[in-house]
């Protein structure tokens, strides 16, 4: 193959030549340790956390029966406001929204903190593994 040929990484769609290795390891690894967008995290888990208990609610209201959602009417202790009607679930939709952005935006940021820190001391040991480690030291 020539220095021109181009070949496309895993799935990505990005070209890469195939004459430096380097840089094609260096893309590579800068894709699969890709930060998540913690705004983009909460406001997914907010969409799925609010539409569940939205449709949990509403099953239970249509369903009808003598004690309507016994079980899931217990959430009114953690979230004020919530009772298992109409009107309920809307407000319970609105906590498990916020509940979900909260839990996504902490949890990107978290994994986005731990990899930076795993990607620092892989960095850093693969220097201190370095053969002339003791002649740098002056």
């Amino acid at each position: 193959m020539s220095k021109r040929t181009e070949e496309r990484l895993a799935g990505t769609g990005r070209a890469v030549r195939d004459s430096d290795p380097e840089t094609a390891q260096r893309e590579l690894l800068r894709q699969i340790s890709a930060r998540l967008d913690p705004v983009a995290l909460g406001a997914s888990l907010a969409v799925v956390c609010g539409s569940m208990l939205l449709l949990a609610t509403t099953v239970l209201v249509l369903k009808g029966g003598q004690q309507v959602g016994t079980h899931l009417g217990l959430l009114s202790q953690y979230l004020p406001g919530y009772r298992v009607t109409p009107g309920g679930s809307v407000v319970g939709a609105l906590y498990a929204s916020a509940g979900g952005f909260l839990l996504g935006w902490f949890s990107a940021h978290l994994r986005n903190a731990f990899l930076r820190m795993y990607l620092w001391m892989v960095r850093f040991w693969a220097d201190l593994s370095h053969a002339y480690f003791l002649d740098r030291l002056d």
